[in-house]
């Protein structure tokens, strides 16, 4: 900042060297009209004699801004006037303007004061909602206090850089994750963030993934360790047979040991098939009941001697890939029948209210635990021992609908009262 003195006259009387550095000429002698960047008019109306009140205004010089401050007038009408160069601070401004990130200042540690543009495209608010608001009110209700004690810990290590994640409410009602880099300086908050809501969602599935991939290699080694076992056993007791001269048993052994080979051979089986899926789909948009009726033809549901029905309204589409769709579908109503007991199956579908579509496969058969209402769809994770199977069915309709974008659930009000199995699927 530097300060000119300029007279009645508009003429500057007395500069400091900084204003001669920055406007790089001789000031003393030369109207004031040199700070005008074209505003003659007003600017001289600012120093005029007649005009004793304090003025501030906001210049361009060549390629620079600056604000310009003008004292009141003096006795001998002569006036001071103040000068700082704020061509950095408006450059960056602009650049935040065009940024992706989302850029902001907090003053008070409740309200925003600056917010970039990209808050109100990312976020859906505007940004007179986001500043009129405590920002915490847009906070996950479970990130609140997470937040807050980073925000203390800012406040108690001033221009120390804090990196951490939280999620914000979109108008739309949803939730975006968002990554932030903020610092305190002098008691206000700068900070700048970005939407992480995609990289959070694969890293989820990455963990998932492996956490699965520890199941399956678990599960698989223990479903293959019973026909193995057997197939040793039996094979030892076909030797005695044969060693004994008794054919009529080493004939009955060696059928046991080919039974057992098949068993174990589909458990590799369904476990390749489980590996097997996965990565983004292809989609296009389509009705469901396309999909639905070919599941139905698929899975036998409709030879099986259980009661079924089935009812959703016409016209219900999104966006799904039919194979693997019909598959998922085929999978549940399998399911359905192989826990139902013989009791009723329906499978019901409508639109969505946030604008996509579920389906629902029910039964009043066996059910579960309502604490399984997660771990049904590991892999290889069965809840009833004594019916056949590995427990990849479930495992697969997860990954068929989630490579659409899609997701499911499963409810059951307990064991021996039935279970619903649902898949969601976007616009």
């Amino acid at each position: 900042m530097f300060r000119l003195t300029v007279d009645a006259k508009g003429v500057i009387v007395e500069a400091d060297a900084a204003a001669s550095r920055l406007l790089e000429r001789e000031l003393v002698g030369v109207s004031v009209d040199v700070l005008a960047g074209g505003d003659h008019a007003r600017l001289r109306k600012a120093v005029a004699p007649d005009e004793a009140r304090p003025m501030a205004r906001t210049l361009k010089l060549g390629q620079r801004y600056v604000d310009v401050a003008f004292g009141a007038a003096d006795v001998s009408s002569s006036r001071h006037v103040w000068v700082a160069d704020r061509t950095t601070e408006t450059t960056v401004l602009r650049l935040l303007e065009l940024g992706l990130d989302l850029a902001c200042t907090a003053t008070d540690g409740l309200h925003f004061d600056y917010l970039s543009p990209s808050w109100e495209k990312t976020l859906g608010w505007s940004l007179e909602e986001l500043r009129a608001r405590p920002f915490v009110e847009f906070v996950h209700p479970e990130d609140v206090p997470a937040t807050a004690a980073v925000a203390e810990e800012m406040l108690a290590s001033q221009g120390v850089v804090q990196l951490f994640r939280n999620r914000y409410r979109h108008k739309s009602g949803s939730w975006v994750w968002l990554e932030w880099m903020a610092r305190v300086a002098d008691n206000m908050f700068w900070a700048s963030a970005r939407d992480v809501t995609r990289l959070v969602e694969v890293e989820a599935r990455q963990t998932r993934t492996l956490r699965e991939m520890e199941q399956f290699s678990y599960a698989a080694a223990h479903d293959l360790k019973a026909p193995l076992r057997r197939i040793t056993s039996l094979a030892r007791s076909a030797v005695m047979a044969l060693e004994a001269g008794d054919n009529e048993k080493l004939v009955k052994r060696l059928e046991q040991i080919a039974a057992a080979g098949e068993d174990g051979s589909s458990v590799v089986e369904a476990a390749l098939e489980y590996a097997c899926l996965g990565g983004e789909v292809t989609t296009a948009p389509a009705d469901v009941e396309d999909a639905i009726g070919a599941a139905l033809r698929r899975s036998g549901v409709l030879h099986g001697g259980a009661p079924l029905s089935a009812k959703g309204p016409e016209g219900v589409t999104v966006r799904y890939h039919k194979e693997g769709l019909v598959a998922a579908i085929t999978n549940l109503l399998d399911n359905a029948k192989k826990y139902g007991d013989g009791s009723a199956i329906s499978i019901t579908w409508d639109n969505s209210a946030h604008g996509g579509a579920w389906i629902a496969v029910a039964d009043q058969g066996r059910g579960f635990d309502p604490e399984w209402a997660e771990r049904v769809w590991e892999p290889a994770w069965r809840g009833h021992s004594d019916v056949a199977g590995h427990g990849f069915g479930l495992a697969k309709v997860r990954k068929l609908i989630e490579s659409m974008g899609g997701a499911v659930r499963a409810s059951s009000p307990g064991p021996g009262k039935g279970a619903v199995f649902v898949i969601e699927l976007e616009l």
